[in-house]
């Protein structure tokens, strides 16, 4: 969506109870590659105490907005905005879960220690696909 031109980002997690770190990842993802073209914005709307918790503890409430669930549903969109339904992966290629987990791990230091086995399994995985 970011080479297609799109800068403004909103995305609403009112359905959404639990957000894995490749899910996180790929938000980070988003933010810092908006960051690097030095526009754009990425919102979180609707986001539930659980998973203010944990974005927060990540720091990414720091990369960008996190917009807590409180009372009445904020909409996601202005009047006459395109709304797109994202299609679901159950299962994604590990290069998009090691891209994910290297774009936490370079958002916070202390992200990379916790992610560290993970990415450590991930890189030795991807090399052994290659090799194959």
């Amino acid at each position: 969506m970011i080479q297609r031109g799109y800068r403004e980002f909103i995305i609403d997690l009112a359905a959404c109870d639990h957000m894995d770190s490749t899910f996180m990842g790929t938000l980070t993802g988003i933010s810092q590659n908006l960051r690097e073209l030095g526009q754009g914005n990425l919102r979180t709307l609707n986001v539930s105490p659980r998973n203010v918790d944990l974005l927060e503890n990540l720091g990414l409430n720091f990369l960008f907005s996190v917009e807590p669930m409180e009372g009445e549903l904020k909409m996601p969109a202005e009047q006459g905005a395109e709304l797109i339904e994202l299609p679901s992966e159950t299962s994604p290629e590990k290069e998009i879960v090691l891209a994910a987990h290297e774009a936490l791990a370079s958002a916070n230091p202390v992200n990379a220690n916790r992610f560290r086995d993970v990415l450590e399994y991930l890189k030795h995985e991807s090399g052994a696909r290659q090799g194959a």
